[in-house]
Order: structure tokens, then sequence, then C-alpha cells
């Protein structure tokens, strides 16, 4: 096969996908965004980290479409997230995720400070060894969702007696792309 049947194919499978319309399943992508716009989105946060390979790239909010889970991520890509904050398409319900906090058996409630709004989730401690985010805390997903992830406000919370955060705001487009998900989820 020369160079341009090379180009045509790959031409070809690159738009294969472009026209889909159809809502998410929890197991792809968004509708109307493709796999390489999801990684754009995410890497406008990763592009301010520090490119010199001596220097450790710094953590920053990144979009992602894993399993039945629609989030925006913060830590470094590759390694244990901090802090997760998404949409579960099985459960239609707002969900975080963090990590480093101790375990409080006694403790129901997570809140977490998201758009100038103190939201009071209800936290699982997860006991699963293989689970790298040890508390899961979960709540209806707001309706002006939108307005909470679009807001200019440092992200924060506390579990029981524990800060979590501040974090920066989420980016406008990690905080899009997050909010269409969820309204897709609502309906």
């Amino acid at each position: 096969m020369n160079a341009f049947h090379c180009s045509i194919l790959i031409a070809g499978l690159l738009t294969a996908g472009c026209n889909q319309s159809q809502p998410p399943t929890g197991k792809g992508e968004l509708p109307g965004h493709d796999a390489a716009s999801q990684r754009d989105a995410s890497n406008e946060t990763a592009s301010q980290a520090d490119t010199s390979n001596n220097a450790p790239a710094k953590p920053a909010w990144r979009f992602e479409a894993i399993a039945n889970q629609y989030r925006a991520a913060w830590g470094n890509a590759g390694s244990v997230d901090t802090i997760t904050i998404g949409c579960d398409t099985d459960r239609r319900e707002l969900v975080t995720y963090v990590s480093n906090l101790r375990r409080i058996g006694s403790e129901e409630r997570l809140t977490l400070g998201l758009g100038g709004d103190a939201i009071t989730m209800v936290a699982e401690n997860l006991e699963r060894v293989e689970d790298k985010n040890p508390i899961r805390a979960s709540i209806g997903i707001p309706d002006n969702i939108d307005v909470l992830l679009a807001s200019r406000e440092p992200i924060s919370g506390r579990y029981g007696n524990q800060e979590i955060g501040p974090f920066p705001p989420l980016p406008p487009s990690v905080a899009r792309d997050l909010a269409n998900a969820c309204h897709v989820l609502q309906r």
C-alpha cells in the first residue's frame, strides 16, 4: 500500500464517527463529542503544567468519560486523583470521590463547596482495597448543575473534621462538558 492509499484510509477512519447524535451510555463519549475533542478539553488544563523534563507535572482538572461516569478529575494524569466530581449514568446522581482522607466509620455526610453553595452529600466508606478513592459521596443531580460547575469560586469541602481543598474552579470547557453530560442524565 502506498502513502496515498494510507492517507485515504486514515482520513476515512478519522471521519467515520463524526456525526453520531446518540445519548451517552456511560461507556463512551458525550453526544456530539468524539474522543479527540474530549482529550483536547482535558488537555486545556494539562497544558498549564510545566513541560520541562525535570519538573513534575502540576495537577490540573480534566474531563473524563469512563465506565458509568462522566467526571471532572483533579490530579496528574496517570496517578491517583485527589478529587473527582461527576455524574453517574446508572444511578443518575452527582457523585464525588475524594482520596487522601481518613475514613470515619460514623460519618455519613460529605459537604462539597461548589459554586458558592454547600451541597450536603451522602458519604460511603469504600472498603475495597483495590479502590483508589476511599470516600464516595452522592446526591441527586441539582437542577442548577451548570451554574454550580461554571462558578469561578474555588471548590472545597468537609468530611467530619477534615478539610477538602480548596481546588481551583473548573476550566470553562471542563465545566461545560460535565454540565452537558449531567443535563442529559436529568431527562
